[in-house]
């Protein structure tokens, strides 16, 4: 897929987008369902394997790997989020493909991304009720809050 990348981008600069071939190849691949929890039809892998695709993406188009990095992620954050909100995007189509201008930030953030880095954190998908190193409770808030 790298050579096919690196001949379209010239293309996605003059689009000023990646090519849509570009998405649906990317699809095809399963780039799209690697966080992806299992029982949403993803195959819930770890984040280096997502960073490790990104990179190989970015041997042939850097806007691609950004591109790809930006929307791939967000299946595993919708797996720390109550499952009624996966329910809402997957339940038609698991395919289907979600981004958020999103920049998460506080203590909770901080935490979860601390224990990733400790490698002392939950794999998402597994767990109800999403805690961190200190005990930060990052399960949605009750409903009407």
């Amino acid at each position: 897929m790298i050579p096919t990348l690196a001949q379209r981008s010239l293309e996605g600069r003059r689009l000023r987008r990646i090519p849509d071939e570009t998405i649906v190849d990317m699809q095809r691949a399963g780039f799209f369902r690697v966080l992806q929890p299992k029982r949403w039809g993803g195959y819930e892998m770890d984040l280096n394997t997502f960073y490790e695709i990104q990179l190989a993406l970015a041997e042939g188009d850097m806007s691609t790997a950004w591109i790809y990095g930006v929307s791939g992620v967000h299946p595993w954050f919708m797996a720390l989020l109550d499952d009624r909100a996966a329910q809402e995007v997957w339940h038609g189509d698991t395919a289907a493909l979600i981004c958020s201008s999103l920049m998460p930030a506080g203590l909770a953030i901080c935490e979860l991304l601390r224990a990733l880095r400790l490698g002392t954190a939950r794999r998402p998908g597994r767990h109800r009720q999403r805690r961190t190193a200190r005990g930060a409770n990052l399960s949605p808030a009750p409903e009407g809050l």
